[in-house]
């Protein structure tokens, strides 16, 4: 069965199967990620694209190294996390960032499926500052749910938001090597937050373009985008390397190209 057609089958089995039952697919390196039947619960995507849920996502092994360190922020039900979890190994770390208490559960639950011994699971959100934020919850669907509003009316309920600077502080880490950023349109408070870890352990980034994407990128950094390829999609992500990182050469294999239209902080 080509692709299209399994893509096409899994997002029927969505439709019949009832709201209530929880969805499970193994990537191909053995992790299982779950989560409900329900959309923006991180579940149906999952089931659906599996290692093809973004083009990043299928290649992080060729991002990720055994031993390194991941901040995933907006972690959802997990991909990111598990994944990377798998790659870096007992000596590496996974620190994951989610603010929706229905969301850090599957998630939770994710991590002890694949009895993961070095993942930090917090539940906060990233931003520039510490202190008691509204999580609003835009369209009704908690992957949407943002630090940011889109208008008047919306409901939320409060979090607590620390800025990442802080948070490393505190959890004691001396490494970072990748900042993953699904932040639903405050993609730039969280780098706000980070400018101390991202000027002495100049991680890569991988930060959502889908509602804006970024202001502006840190200085020395480069940004790449994933274009619409032949019957491929492209990424919903922009990735920022500093200039001579190990994985340019890596960006232009995977058919990134560099964005020269963003400015830099």
């Amino acid at each position: 069965m080509n692709m299209s057609a399994n893509i096409l089958m899994r997002k029927a089995v969505c439709a019949l199967l009832p709201r209530q039952v929880m969805l499970s697919r193994r990537l191909h390196d053995g992790t299982l990620v779950g989560g409900p039947n329900r959309a923006g619960y991180g579940g149906r995507g999952a089931f659906v694209f599996g290692d093809d849920i973004e083009p990043e996502f299928a290649s992080l092994d060729r991002i990720l190294r055994r031993g390194d360190v991941l901040i995933d922020v907006g972690a959802n039900s997990g991909i990111y996390t598990l994944k990377g979890a798998r790659i870096v190994g007992e000596e590496g770390l996974v620190l994951s960032l989610e603010p929706n208490p229905a969301l850090l559960a599957v998630l939770k639950r994710n991590v002890g499926r694949n009895r993961l011994h070095n993942v930090r699971l917090r539940g906060l959100a990233a931003a520039n500052e510490c202190h008691e934020l509204p999580l609003y919850e835009n369209d009704n669907k908690p992957n949407s749910f943002s630090l940011v509003s889109p208008g008047d009316g919306i409901s939320s309920f409060s979090i607590l938001a620390v800025d990442l600077d802080s948070l490393v502080r505190w959890e004691g880490i001396k490494r970072i090597d990748l900042i993953k950023i699904d932040a639903e349109g405050a993609e730039d408070r969280v780098l706000a937050g980070a400018s101390r870890i991202i000027r002495e352990h100049q991680p890569a980034i991988i930060a959502e373009v889908a509602l804006g994407g970024l202001s502006a990128i840190p200085v020395g950094y480069r940004s790449f985008l994933l274009p619409n390829r032949t019957n491929l999609p492209g990424s919903p992500n922009q990735l920022l390397l500093p200039v001579g990182h190990r994985l340019i050469t890596t960006t232009a294999d995977l058919g990134w190209v560099e964005d020269s239209k963003v400015g830099t902080a």
